[in-house]
């Protein structure tokens, strides 16, 4: 399970987004943050600036807008993803409330980090991921 906005350093969760529907992959897009008029704008200010070759693919991403899932409904999953922050595409205080829903909670590599990241052990704690 993964929810989060579109923001100007979203370009991680936007590939992510892009990928093929999966039964597996319960992905959302839950609104958009930073000065955009909407998750599209978003989308396509994120692409432009990130010059890829291969964008993520504007269909599928606005295929995963869904709603907020509040915090208790977390707990209904086995995995939850922590993926970098919207904003700034590095630091997002979200991780530390994953930790309290029993699950198996997967960490998208980043470059930003938290004190207590150091002490945090792949496949004891966390399980590291990127794609």
């Amino acid at each position: 399970l993964f929810r989060g906005a579109c923001g100007p350093g979203a370009l991680e969760r936007l590939r992510l987004a892009s990928l093929d529907d999966s039964p597996l992959l319960d992905l959302g897009i839950v609104g958009f943050i930073g000065g955009y008029r909407s998750v599209e704008h978003c989308i396509h200010a994120v692409n432009n600036r990130s010059l890829l070759a291969q964008p993520p693919a504007l269909d599928r991403i606005l295929k995963r807008v869904r709603p907020k899932l509040r915090h208790f409904e977390y707990s209904h999953y086995r995995y939850l993803l922590h993926l970098p922050g919207a904003a700034t595409g590095s630091y997002s205080r979200n991780l530390q409330h994953l930790f309290m829903h029993g699950a198996v909670v997967l960490v998208w590599h980043c470059e930003a980090r938290e004190w207590y990241y150091p002490l945090l052990r792949d496949r004891v704690h966390v399980v590291y991921c990127n794609a």
